[in-house]
C-alpha cells in the first residue's frame, strides 16, 4: 500500500514538472517574440490630416494595433512637426482645401530630414490620376479605401518592418546623420504640446502670456487661443528666451514684446495690458526695474 502510494506521489511530481517546464517554454517563446517585435511597438506614426470624419477611429485603431500615434489637424502644423521630430511613419488623410494632396507629398519628399520615411496616402475618393500623381511625386502606398483596416495595418507593418531593417542596417550612419543634423538645428524657439490626442507646435513668438494655475499652466497665444499644459512657471522660464519673457509676478510670465502700456496706481503698485488682451496683470516691485530698464523708461 505504501509503494502504491509512493508510485502514485512521484507520477503526480513529474506531471507537475512537465507542466511547470512546458508553461516556462512557453514564457521564453513569448519574451523572444516580444522582444523580436519590440521595434515596431515603440514606432511612432504622425497622422496629418483635415476634415477628416474617420481620424479617431483610424486613431484608435493603430493604438490598439500597438503603435505610438500622433495627430496633426492642421496640414502645416503638421509639415513641421514631421521635419523637426522625424517620426517612423506618416500617414496623409488629406481633404483638398486649399492644399492638394500631392503638394503635401511633395514637400516631405523633397525634405531632406523627411524624404526617407515611409509615406502612406488615404483617401475615400480614389481617382487614377491622382493615384499616379501621389506616387510619382514620392509616396510609398496610396490606399484608396481607408476604411479598409486589414489592408492598412498590413501596409503600416510592411513599411515599417523595411524601415527599420534600412536604420538597422546603416545605423552607424544614421546616427552620424542625426548627430550632424543636429548641430545643424537652430535654437528652439518652440514647444511641442499635445492636446488631447493632437500634437501642436507654438513658437515662442507667438505666446502672450503664461499664468500659472497651480500644477498646470495656461498659454495665451496672439490668435486668442488658450492651452492648458502640464508645466510649472519655474519650468517655463528655463526654455523662454529671456530676452522676451519676464515672470513679473509669481503667477504670471509675460511676453514684452506685446505691452501695450503700464499704470501706476494710487497705492503705488504697477499694472500693465498687453495687445489684443482686456485683462490687467498685476507687476510684482522687484520686476518694475527690469521693465523699465528694457524700455529706457
Amino acid at each position: 500500500m505504501t509503494n502504491l502510494c509512493q508510485q502514485t506521489f512521484n507520477i503526480c511530481c513529474e506531471r507537475l514538472l512537465i507542466q511547470i517546464i512546458c508553461k516556462i517554454f512557453s514564457l521564453f517563446y513569448f519574451i523572444k517574440i516580444l522582444f523580436n517585435n519590440v521595434e515596431l511597438f515603440l514606432n511612432k506614426i504622425l497622422i496629418i490630416y483635415n476634415n477628416s470624419s474617420n481620424i479617431e477611429e483610424l486613431n484608435i485603431l493603430l493604438t490598439n494595433a500597438g503603435y505610438n500615434t500622433y495627430l496633426a489637424e492642421d496640414v502645416n502644423n503638421g509639415l513641421e512637426i514631421a521635419k523637426i521630430y522625424l517620426p517612423d511613419l506618416i500617414i496623409c488623410d488629406i481633404f483638398n482645401n486649399g492644399i492638394s494632396g500631392s503638394d503635401v507629398v511633395k514637400e516631405l519628399h523633397n525634405n531632406e530630414r523627411t524624404k526617407i520615411i515611409p509615406l502612406l496616402y488615404l483617401t475615400s475618393s480614389p481617382s487614377l490620376i491622382e493615384m499616379r500623381e501621389i506616387m510619382n511625386t514620392g509616396a510609398d502606398d496610396y490606399i484608396a479605401d481607408s476604411l479598409n483596416y486589414g489592408n492598412l495595418i498590413t501596409a503600416i507593418r510592411v513599411r515599417l518592418e523595411k524601415f527599420n531593417s534600412i536604420k538597422s542596417k546603416f545605423s552607424k550612419l544614421s546616427e552620424e546623420t542625426i548627430e550632424a543634423s543636429e548641430k545643424l538645428q537652430p535654437v528652439e524657439n518652440h514647444i511641442l504640446v499635445k492636446i488631447g490626442t493632437k500634437l501642436r507646435i507654438i513658437k515662442f513668438e507667438s505666446i502672450l502670456c503664461v499664468t500659472a494655475l497651480k500644477e498646470y499652466s495656461k498659454i495665451t497665444t496672439t490668435d486668442s487661443k488658450k492651452y492648458i499644459i502640464r508645466k510649472s512657471l519655474k519650468k517655463w522660464m528655463d526654455i523662454l528666451p529671456t530676452i522676451s519673457f519676464l515672470q513679473i509676478h509669481r503667477s504670471t510670465i509675460i511676453n514684452m514684446e506685446f505691452i501695450e502700456r503700464m499704470n501706476q496706481g494710487n497705492d503705488g503698485f504697477y499694472s500693465l495690458y498687453l495687445k489684443n488682451l482686456s485683462e490687467e496683470f498685476q507687476v510684482s516691485v522687484r520686476n518694475i526695474k527690469k521693465i523699465k530698464k528694457r524700455f529706457n523708461v
